[in-house]
């Protein structure tokens, strides 16, 4: 599902003019959906037979923030895609078997891409996106966003260019023999290019505080997860260089008191410190653009979160039931915090707190609303 399938609204459709189209193509037109806030999601399309797909900006006066799940599925025609400027999210599926599809406009705006969302779009080689290579990496694309059209060549903004592969293939374990710690891992099914792994869990092992390679045979530790309801585990330490944790990674690992993270963690996924209930103080890492949903729900010690103003979402439910937090420590403005997108039920269940920024505060009453702000000057 997409970020904003909690809203509702009447499908509609409009029409645009494609920039390319053979001499009698039928003209592409777009179903969507309102999701409120004078925004809405692409959910459909006509059967165009155009070679070029532009999606248009607004719709009917709407910001398209959106590409729905497999809205534009299974189009033989399609040469090229163009998703504009605002663009947040692509859902699962959104243009899966588009198997003529050659290229792809990405939008700077773009922060998410669904499992699937361009599956068996064997002729996609390369696509352009609007920001940097490190605002790329900051885009959460789920496993398998690309199966079956792998390595994509992604042209940034700086110019640079590099392949793109997430498939990665589960199973092998490695003994990190300078430690004394075992880890299972996994790696691209075969693309030496890619020269990065994950780790998706810890071996049999004594030592109950975790610190996680830089390298598994010379390749770079990307990713880390799967150390889910691990009753064990105290510590985590996780080194510069990985990017990713994935859903759920320390869920119910309620042991676990203490978390280092490398500043190159670009996101939080959902649920990753769920029910950690020995937390009692966190650092988001100062890079991290987006916290998933639920990621630490339910860690009832937790007081204290320090984050940077770089953070500009918040997906559901985020700090939900953190009955001990008091204050988040803000490295950022009043205005920078208020303009967070914050997702539904973000702060329920905390009770009062404040969130203390580089020019005031802004407390929350029990109910979880925004009740004060206290000017520094």
């Amino acid at each position: 599902m997409g970020f904003f399938d909690n809203f509702f609204g009447r499908n509609k459709k409009a029409s645009v003019t494609p920039t390319q189209k053979p001499a009698g193509a039928l003209a592409p037109e777009f179903e969507y959906t309102e999701l409120g806030d004078g925004t809405c999601k692409i959910i459909g399309m006509n059967a165009s037979d155009a070679s070029k797909i532009v999606i248009p900006a607004l719709m009917k006066g709407l910001k398209v923030v959106e590409i729905g799940s497999a809205s534009i599925a299974n189009r033989k025609t399609i040469g090229a895609v163009e998703i504009p400027e605002g663009v947040i999210t692509i859902d699962e599926d959104a243009f899966s078997d588009c198997d003529n599809l050659l290229s792809v406009d990405f939008p700077s705006t773009l922060q998410y891409i669904g499992a699937s969302a361009f599956k068996n779009c064997g002729k996609l080689k390369s696509a352009t996106f609007g920001g940097t290579v490190e605002e790329w990496r900051r885009v959460r694309r789920e496993d398998g966003w690309n199966i079956g059209s792998d390595n994509v060549q992604i042209a940034c903004s700086d110019t640079s260019t590099f392949i793109d592969d997430m498939d990665w293939d589960i199973g092998k374990e490695f003994w990190d023999k300078k430690a004394s710690r075992g880890f299972i891992w996994e790696q691209p099914p075969g693309y030496k290019m890619s020269n990065f792994c994950g780790i998706i869990g810890r071996g049999e092992c004594e030592d109950y505080d975790i610190i996680i390679p830089t390298e598994i045979d010379g390749m770079t530790v990307r990713s880390v997860k799967g150390f889910y309801d691990d009753q064990e585990i105290t510590s985590i330490r996780i080194p510069e260089g990985v990017r990713y944790l994935g859903s759920r990674a320390f869920a119910h690992s309620e042991s676990l008191t203490t978390v280092e993270l490398p500043t190159t963690i670009v996101e939080i996924a959902e649920e990753s410190f769920y029910h950690c209930k020995g937390l009692t103080e966190f650092k988001i890492p100062q890079n991290v653009g987006c916290i998933y949903a639920n990621a630490f729900s339910g860690c009832t010690n937790l007081e204290r979160i320090y984050m940077s103003s770089l953070c500009k979402a918040f997906r559901p439910g985020v700090f939900s039931d953190c009955s001990s937090l008091s204050e988040i420590i803000y490295d950022g403005t009043v205005e920078e915090w208020k303009a967070i997108n914050k997702g539904d039920g973000w702060n329920s269940g905390i009770g009062v707190f404040t969130v203390k920024c580089n020019d005031g505060e802004v407390v929350y009453d029990e109910d979880g609303n925004e009740n004060a702000v206290a000017d520094d000057n």
